[in-house]
């Protein structure tokens, strides 16, 4: 019986190996199974893992907004975005997310597109019509796909799932 998930894991796996300097090797073949090689650097010293970016990200003590579907995403961006000192709200839909804005001012929103019922592209619709503006970025793992409506959205930047946290 094959195993169904988000693929999730992957992401987040992927996402610790790399920022710990190692990598991920993976060798699947399908009806025998598959084979994941983690490698990591060694080394007597200990390093930091905060980033320049986390460090620039604590100093603006930023107002954000998460939004996406997948509660397991919601809580890695919490933890990743309140360590570095800002304050984070998450809900999993649109329709929480199109109210809360209404009500509350933020800096940044990171939207999934794809969410059952109200879709990014309403939350990004309904950013783009607020009087204070938050900078506003999509979260999604659409890749080529996107390509054409990116365009067509006003949004300041996309980002791709799985996610390199140092960007």
């Amino acid at each position: 019986k094959m195993a169904v998930g988000t693929g999730l894991g992957m992401s987040l796996s992927y996402g610790i190996i790399t920022r710990h300097g190692g990598t991920i090797e993976v060798e699947s073949e399908e009806g025998k199974g598959t084979k994941f090689t983690l490698q990591f650097p060694t080394t007597n010293e200990s390093a930091s893992l905060i980033t320049d970016n986390e460090q620039e990200l604590s100093e603006r003590n930023m107002r954000i907004l998460v939004v996406d579907d997948e509660d397991a995403l919601c809580d890695v961006l919490d933890q990743f975005f309140s360590r570095c000192g800002n304050t984070v709200k998450t809900v999993n839909n649109g329709s929480d997310a199109i109210n809360i804005v209404k009500s509350e001012d933020f800096d940044l929103v990171l939207c999934d597109l794809a969410m059952p019922d109200i879709s990014g592209y309403d939350v990004v619709e309904a950013l783009n019509k607020l009087e204070k503006r938050p900078k506003i970025g999509i979260i999604t793992g659409w890749g080529e796909k996107l390509k054409p409506m990116e365009e067509s959205m006003n949004v300041d930047f996309i980002a791709r799932k799985p996610f390199n946290f140092s960007e």
